[in-house]
């Protein structure tokens, strides 16, 4: 057997292998780089309309709309005289009026004007048994609130401006939430080319550096694994020694600069991740009157 052919050949067979892997390693690093580039792109971009929802989104003006509820809506008028607000605390009350006026937006905020229309009426149908006991009665008589024009108007637009901020905050979220799933995936792919380029260096070692280091064998002599230390030093810095040991230099110079690269891309994307934070993806801190959950 021909023992120089024999290392040769699994050196230039494994050589061509680990090649087309680490062309199809750096093909992957060099997609994921212009994955990185849209991602980045698309995050700025996000991150300027979550901005500007958050801004428009609290200018709404909730307690001027519920105020407005609270003075023209007839449902009002009807939970007054079934006296459903009588004897009750603060939070039957709220929800007293979550369960019968759902335009209301914040029980909380007309809470005080609920209460002060409540005691004048007790206060008034106390003075209304008074008249009637007495000997002349005294008939009080009620003046029509007359609704200024194009309020509901106003109103209706209000409580459409309110549902879109609410859809476009719900709908920037979701985006969110699938960029954090890309960025976090692409985090992985890195990691795991990481590892893979790692285990280059033990493969080139074994399956390429070491069976050169056997060359040449003279003729009709079997190689030995030798573990002698004075053996390895002699080899070493024989000639073929030095080529091999230059080829092993360039094999790892190659290995850790494509390692380097996942690295520093994984690290990008960490600080890329480290822009979502919490108050991003809860919708309550666009608007606390948000209640939508997922579109």
């Amino acid at each position: 057997m021909d023992w120089n052919i024999l290392f040769s050949s699994v050196a230039q067979t494994s050589a061509a292998l680990l090649g087309v892997v680490l062309a199809f390693i750096i093909s992957r690093i060099l997609n994921e780089s212009a994955d990185f580039d849209n991602i980045d792109k698309e995050t700025n971009e996000t991150m300027t309309i979550v901005k500007e929802l958050k801004i428009r989104s609290k200018q709404l003006n909730i307690q001027w709309h519920d105020e407005m509820i609270f003075k023209y809506d007839s449902d009002f008028d009807i939970l007054f005289s079934r006296h459903a607000f009588d004897n009750k605390t603060d939070n039957e009350i709220k929800n007293i009026i979550k369960e019968n006026i759902t335009r209301i937006y914040s029980p909380s905020s007309i809470l005080h004007i609920v209460k002060a229309k409540n005691e004048e009426n007790e206060l008034k149908e106390r003075e209304k048994q008074r008249n009637k006991n007495g000997f002349f009665p005294v008939y009080n008589i009620e003046i029509p609130i007359i609704t200024p024009e194009g309020l509901w108007r106003n109103i209706n637009d209000f409580e459409d401006s309110f549902r879109d901020f609410e859809i476009r905050s719900a709908i920037t979220i979701k985006k969110v939430l699938n960029m954090k799933k890309a960025i976090i995936c692409n985090i992985n792919d890195f990691s795991i080319l990481k590892k893979i380029i790692l285990a280059f260096l033990p493969i080139i070692f074994i399956t390429i550096v070491y069976p050169l280091h056997f060359l040449p064998i003279p003729e009709n002599q079997t190689p030995e694994i030798s573990f002698d230390i004075l053996n390895a030093i002699s080899v070493l810095f024989s000639i073929g020694g030095f080529f091999v040991t230059i080829i092993f230099l360039i094999s790892l110079g190659i290995v850790l600069f494509f390692w380097k690269i996942c690295k520093d891309h994984q690290k990008k994307y960490d600080t890329l991740l480290a822009t979502f934070t919490e108050d991003i993806i809860n919708i309550k801190s666009y608007n606390e009157f948000f209640n939508i959950q997922e579109i």
